[in-house]
């Protein structure tokens, strides 16, 4: 089953109304309250998606795998962290990984979404120990340690998009079973999932 983000151009729309101050985009959409930050709502979808999951009698929820690249990644590792009923977790070159990091690093990739981040901040200066606090509850670099399903890791080394930083420091925190697959040549982008797809049916049918 694949999961409609909503709000993000597809046919899931976003009928929250987000306290301002914000910037264009998704990442500071309620940035300075953990109570009404954007992503919590995308995450309670994702939980949302496996109770459905559960209530079809054609699915084993015993053998669920959570998966995504990117965003879709970083969600995956999310999902089984607030969630106990994925068994296998597949996240190829997570997002939403140690935020303060890849803010550090984000002006190397220039459509990327953590410049929200920086675009705020340079307008509210003041308001940066906030929005940082905020993002601590989102931030997989702190939910990671609650997985319990077996979890596989991509990372391509040339990403500048989700720097290998803040994949390794995730990846490090994971207590549960884990496996990192590295892909010294890669960036971010189609290249990195097409040239994994044989690893991750083995993956699969490995652990399933």
């Amino acid at each position: 089953m694949a999961i409609d983000i909503r709000g993000q151009m597809g046919e899931s729309i976003d009928n929250e109304v987000y306290p301002a101050p914000s910037a264009v985009g998704y990442m500071t959409k309620g940035i300075f309250s953990r109570e009404e930050y954007y992503y919590r709502s995308v995450y309670m979808d994702c939980i949302r998606v496996i109770d459905f999951l559960a209530t079809r009698k054609e699915v084993d929820i015993n053998r669920l795998c959570v998966t995504g690249m990117s965003q879709g990644g970083g969600l995956s590792l999310a999902a089984a962290a607030l969630d106990l009923r994925p068994k296998l977790v597949i996240a190829e070159i997570p997002y939403l990984c140690h935020y303060k990091r890849a803010v550090e690093w984000a002006e190397e990739f220039k459509n990327i979404t953590y410049l929200e981040f920086r675009s705020i901040i340079k307008k509210y200066p003041e308001k940066q120990e906030e929005m940082f606090n905020t993002l601590t509850y989102f931030d997989n670099l702190n939910l990671c340690s609650w997985i319990k399903a077996r979890t596989v890791i991509t990372c391509a080394m040339k990403d500048t998009c989700c720097p290998p930083s803040t994949i390794f420091a995730v990846y490090n925190h994971i207590k549960a079973e884990k496996c990192i697959e590295i892909m010294p040549y890669y960036e971010h982008g189609l290249e990195a999932v097409v040239n994994f797809e044989e690893r991750k049916l083995e993956h699969i049918k490995m652990y399933l």
